[in-house]
This record gives structure tokens, C-alpha cells and sequence, in this order.
């Protein structure tokens, strides 16, 4: 069980097998079959108004964006990939992942967008009342730059976690957070779990 009562984020490294790490960037980057899909922001935006003359950008105004793409694979409880078990379930048990309520890829593209000390647009991945026991969990899945970053309920920057490949940070799952388009290495991309790591 992963233990967040104390403090809001932790970081692990090593606890994925490396071989396990280099099976999903064969499936999922060197794979011409794989399908990414582009990533709207619709949710976190106001049509048609531009990225600096949004609202939230008042309370974060190192924020910037640029393009991302995405991979569900499992939404609301339900299976949505025929990836999923190559992917996932060779490092769930590791993960100590015992039901997964969301799990998508995310990979985002070396960006001349990139803010010093900035970061992509920050969220919730899900609101405390939504699901009760959630918790969140992003692995970094390649070698590369683009922090990920995590704030309090102030919007103060409580924590930039360098991206490094297997390492993985576990947060609650109402704690605002993001994360940053690679500056000097080709692709950033990661697994954002929200789950839960007890039976319901």
C-alpha cells in the first residue's frame, strides 16, 4: 500500500525492471502500429481565446503549452486499448497498483516553447469527490528533460522532480500538478495511473 498520509508526493526510483521499461517504448514509440492521438485542452481552456489571455495563466504565469499527444487505455474502470496488457500488465504489481481507474500514455515533442522554471498547463487528474481512495501515479518511462511538477492548494510550486527513465512519483489525487515539454531531447513520455492499491 502506497502510504500518503504524511506527505503529499513521494518519489521512487528502481522499481521497475528496465527490461519491462524498454517493452513499452518498443510497443509504444519504435511501434508504427501504435495510434497517439492529439490532446485537446478544452477542459482546462476557454474557447478561442489564446493560451497567455486565459484565466488560469493569472495564477500561473510561467505557464506555457505546446502540442501533446495521448493514448488512452483504460477509462473509468473499463479496458478502451487492445495495448493495455502489454503495456500495463507486466508493471502493475510492481507499481502496487491493485485497480486502475484511468490509465493513459502521454507523450509530448522537444518544444522552443519551453519557459526556465515554467511548466505545462497545472490540473487535477481527479477531484477529491469524484472517487474517494484514488491516488496518482506518473512514471517517467524515457531519459529526458521536462520536470514534472507539483503545487499546493495555494498554487505554490511545492516540488519539480526531474524526469529521469523508471522513476516514479505517487502523489494524491487531488494535488495539482504538471508537467513540461522537453528543450534538449527529442521526446518526453510517460504512464499517468489514477488507481487505487486496495480492493473496492
Amino acid at each position: 500500500m502506497i502510504d500518503l498520509s504524511k506527505d503529499k508526493f513521494i518519489v521512487k526510483d528502481g522499481i521497475i525492471d528496465e527490461k519491462r521499461l524498454k517493452a513499452i517504448e518498443y510497443n509504444t514509440i519504435h511501434n508504427d502500429d501504435f495510434p497517439w492521438f492529439l490532446a485537446s485542452y478544452g477542459t482546462v481552456f476557454k474557447p478561442g481565446i489564446s493560451v497567455d489571455a486565459q484565466p488560469i495563466r493569472m495564477e500561473f504565469p510561467k505557464m506555457y503549452e505546446d502540442i501533446q499527444f495521448f493514448h488512452m487505455l483504460v477509462g473509468h474502470t473499463k479496458i478502451v486499448s487492445p495495448y493495455v496488457n502489454r503495456i500495463v500488465g507486466p508493471i502493475v504489481e510492481d507499481l502496487g497498483i491493485v485497480k486502475s481507474y484511468r490509465v493513459k500514455l502521454n507523450l509530448q515533442l522537444k518544444s522552443d516553447k519551453v519557459i526556465e522554471g515554467g511548466y505545462n498547463t497545472p490540473h487535477c487528474d481527479v477531484e477529491p469527490e469524484e472517487k474517494a481512495y484514488l491516488k496518482i501515479c506518473i512514471v517517467h518511462l524515457n531519459n529526458s528533460d521536462g520536470d514534472t511538477v507539483v503545487f499546493d492548494d495555494d498554487r505554490n510550486e511545492i516540488g519539480r522532480i526531474p524526469f529521469k527513465k523508471g522513476r516514479v512519483v505517487y502523489m494524491r489525487p487531488n494535488l495539482m500538478h504538471s508537467g513540461n515539454h522537453p528543450k534538449d531531447h527529442p521526446f518526453r513520455e510517460v504512464l499517468n495511473f489514477n488507481f487505487w492499491d486496495t480492493k473496492q
